[in-house]
């Protein structure tokens, strides 16, 4: 394999496959190795495809690599809050992704994961990119985020995820003086490019959240936040905020001011399922900083 950074990154990012025998085409090669044509496409066009009776080809390490889990970490300091013979519960920082999307992406928690000698637990659901996390955070949120160490309890956790996690709890800060009613619930659909973003639709799926105002700042005009999520649907608490007229703090996509970052932090979760219970919070302490 070829290394194309440097000795102390340590990352591939190409690789070489030799020999290719005489008319034996690269998409043959690549197929006998058990990787989907559909894959393939996605890192190489027709022409590298039809390749043959050549001596080497250099192609992507993400061909060969799919759904591996990069072992190199290059983000924040990750800290594990618990661990147990069911769970890792990490404090996910903001800025880092809770899974990858491609081997060469290294700044997420389950390549943080590998990198402290943990990568045993990545067999769980091992066709998908996100294992055995029971849920995913944004990129810009911070907090608890748990990991499934088997497949048994993943699944089963998974498929009664409303009633087996009993508590989601996360803190906000957002823009204005919040004074709307506790309990919210507003219908949320995929919009744009690729459904970047959710907006309220009557169509859409209906997202429940009890909020409580815990303090304003009249000189920024900021309130700070705690929402206990009762679903999940995506990207809920921002959009639904936003909707609501006080986007986050730092939230640029739904329309919050520029900051140093979106200030929302998944602040405690709860488990109780069968037999199995957890209870992890994460303080989030920096955000007292504007109060």
């Amino acid at each position: 394999m070829k290394d194309t950074k440097s000795s102390q990154d340590r990352e591939l990012t190409s690789s070489f496959i030799c020999p290719i025998e005489r008319n034996q085409r690269l998409e043959d090669v690549l197929s006998s190795m058990n990787i989907p044509k559909s894959w393939m496409k996605n890192y190489l066009n027709v022409k590298q495809l039809n390749l043959s009776g050549q001596i080497q080809v250099e192609i992507p390490i993400d061909v060969l690599m799919k759904n591996h889990i990069n072992p190199v970490y290059s983000g924040s300091t990750i800290k594990i809050l618990h661990e147990d013979d069911h769970f890792i519960v990490f404090d996910k920082p903001a800025g880092v992704h809770s899974h990858p999307l491609r081997y060469d992406e290294s700044d997420n928690c389950l390549s943080f994961l590998r990198s402290v000698g943990k990568g045993c637990y990545l067999v769980v659901n091992q066709e998908n990119y996100d294992r055995g996390l029971l849920f995913r955070l944004d990129y810009e949120t911070s907090g608890v985020l748990i990991y499934c160490k088997s497949e048994k309890n993943r699944e089963n956790l998974f498929s009664n995820r409303l009633e087996a996690v009993s508590l989601k709890r996360y803190t906000a800060i957002v823009h204005g003086d919040f004074n709307q009613p506790t309990d919210i619930s507003i219908p949320l659909k995929p919009f744009g490019k690729k459904g970047k973003k959710m907006v309220y639709s009557v169509q859409g799926d209906v997202g429940e959240m009890k909020v409580e105002k815990l303090n304003y700042n009249p000189e920024k005009n900021i309130s700070l936040l705690k929402v206990d999520l009762k679903t999940g649907l995506r990207h809920q608490i921002r959009a639904q905020l936003s909707h609501l007229g006080h986007p986050i703090l730092g939230d640029v996509l739904y329309g919050g001011e520029a900051s140093d970052r979106m200030y929302l932090h998944s602040t405690l979760y709860e488990i109780n399922f069968e037999g199995i219970k957890l209870k992890v919070g994460s303080s989030p302490k920096s955000f007292l900083v504007h109060f």
